[in-house]
């Protein structure tokens, strides 16, 4: 429970970037490894407007650090309220759900590998 992270930041033009995260382990390790991702995403600054691009420098960052008992599944994306264009990478994550202005409901399960499980061919695996 204590790897489980989400966060929000805010994007230029009014956009918004949105994450949804579990790092492998438990306990406080699991708590440390979630706040150290904290700090990795703030540090992305613009690549948070790309979930690919995004995606596949905090792989590349957690490969250059962590071993591979140490990864994080994630959910990524970038939402533009004024337009609604939306665009979402998962790495590992479960599926996501996207609810449309008609009410419809699209499962959101495009391909990817969690982050810090192989630091060659990550973006390959990334469906956006």
């Amino acid at each position: 429970m204590a790897g489980d992270f989400y966060d929000l930041h805010r994007l230029p033009e009014g956009r918004l970037a949105f994450l949804v995260a579990d790092v492998s382990g438990k306990g406080t390790s699991a708590a440390f490894y979630a706040a150290e991702l904290k700090g990795m995403v703030a540090a992305l600054g613009p690549a948070l407007a790309d979930p690919v691009e995004a995606a596949d420098r905090l792989n590349a960052i957690w490969c250059g650090t962590h071993d591979k008992r140490t990864f994080i599944t994630l959910a990524f994306g970038t939402f533009h309220p004024a337009t609604g264009a939306f665009a979402f990478v998962r790495a590992g994550h479960t599926p996501g759900f996207l609810r449309r202005l008609d009410g419809t409901v699209e499962r959101l399960q495009p391909r990817g590998l969690g982050i810090g499980l192989t630091a060659k061919g990550f973006r390959e695996r990334l469906d956006l």
